[in-house]
């Protein structure tokens, strides 16, 4: 490999602030909104267009787990006071991505913490063994951000890699990871029929076959599966069944290679979901996910906390 040495140059440092964090997922951006209603000075780094990671950008269909907290509590009732339809008022798991952008926003706002979008983190300040800020790449060139408490919610680690902190990559074994999905969402569903299993062990027969096999007759493997959820928008449905294998997520050229195999799959999930699954008869997509869905990159050494 040839190797291009960059000239040394000196770097802006853009701000100073008590709390960094990078990345604005569901864990960076309430990790960010904690922050600021504790009096701190936050700043949210986050690449893409919008805030909220997997949870908008990514399509999701709905909150899962069994973890509540205040904060998660207050998200689900200002969706529900801001939804259009029958769910209006109501409190449910279901993500309309568009309403949340607009949640999570409100709350950053409302906690005083200043959103910087566009913005890589691309490495990190250290002092002796402590981060104490980070360096950034934009259109507005490459900067530096100061900070007494720097928080990394990449989902990949990728600040805590810049810092040198031990980890590895998927299953100690031999390294191999779990698929990575594209959600997108269909339209024109007649949710009166619709069949609607939400787990891959959710079986249904029809006069065609068990929709199950048949997904995996007529949709190109690594896909093959029906996993299907109900929105918050009347004939619109969340489809989970994009499948790409192999994958390192942290690395560009693989993350496009997932890109083109899941929008490949399309085209026939669609068609599959047409022919064999009732409601779906007149189903067209409408959107897809700005962000691959990645389910496991680095895994990391940690210290356990005092308390425990």
């Amino acid at each position: 490999m040839k190797y291009y040495t960059e000239p040394a140059r000196e770097l802006p440092v853009e701000g100073e602030y008590d709390v960094i964090v990078a990345g604005s997922g569901p864990a960076g951006a309430s990790a960010a909104i904690m922050a600021g209603r504790l009096g701190a000075k936050v700043l949210l780094l986050e690449w893409n267009n919008a805030v909220g990671g997997m949870s908008t950008s990514g399509l999701m269909s709905h909150w899962t787990g069994s973890v509540d907290s205040p904060l998660y509590t207050e998200i689900l009732e200002r969706c529900a006071a801001a939804c259009e339809g029958e769910d209006r008022g109501k409190v449910v798991p279901w993500i309309d991505p568009e309403l949340l952008k607009a949640v999570w926003l409100d709350l950053l706002r409302e906690a005083g913490v200043t959103v910087l979008l566009y913005t890589f983190v691309c490495g990190v300040i250290k002092q002796d063994n402590r981060v104490t800020g980070v360096v950034t790449e934009s259109k507005s060139g490459r900067r530096v951000f100061l900070a007494k408490v720097t928080i990394d919610g990449t989902g990949d680690g990728d600040v805590a890699a810049f810092a040198g902190v031990e980890h590895q990559k998927g299953r100690e074994t031999d390294g191999k990871m779990q698929p990575c999905t594209l959600m997108f969402k269909v339209a024109g569903v007649d949710i009166d029929r619709a069949v609607l299993p939400g787990s891959f062990e959710s079986f249904y027969r029809t006069e065609k076959g068990e929709l199950q096999a048949l997904a995996k007759e007529h949709i190109p493997a690594p896909a093959g599966h029906l996993l299907v959820y109900k929105s918050t928008l009347d004939g619109i449905v969340t489809c989970n069944m994009t499948n790409c294998t192999d994958i390192d997520g942290t690395h560009a050229e693989e993350l496009t290679r997932a890109e083109l195999v899941c929008r490949s799959q399309m085209p026939a999930i669609v068609k599959y979901l047409r022919d064999y699954v009732p409601g779906f008869e007149h189903c067209f997509i409408i959107s897809a996910g700005s962000m691959m869905g990645i389910r496991e990159t680095r895994h990391f050494a940690g210290r356990m906390p005092a308390w425990t």
